[in-house]
């Protein structure tokens, strides 16, 4: 077990030794994505908060219909001289 290190000390020497097994925690296992997706009416209005609280756990797909498109211009370009 390592000393505690002030700041300022000087370190002098590390060991490092191989270990036989992990001293790193069990990792939680990551839930399934679920993105909000669009529904008819207001469905979560009639859920109390506590049950709409983490729902979802990912960010909601980019919609369609915000797919960039080209206006046309007013006016044509001007030449260059």
């Amino acid at each position: 077990m390592a000393e505690k290190i002030a700041v300022g000390d000087k370190i002098e020497r590390i060991d490092i030794t191989a270990a036989d097994a992990t001293q790193m925690p069990t990792p939680t296992p990551t839930s399934e994505p679920k993105a909000p997706v669009s529904e008819q009416g207001r469905p979560l209005a009639k859920l109390s908060v506590e049950q709409r609280e983490k729902l979802y756990n990912t960010a909601p797909p980019p919609p369609s219909t915000l797919a960039r498109t080209t206006r046309p211009r007013s006016r044509p370009p001007r030449a260059m001289s």
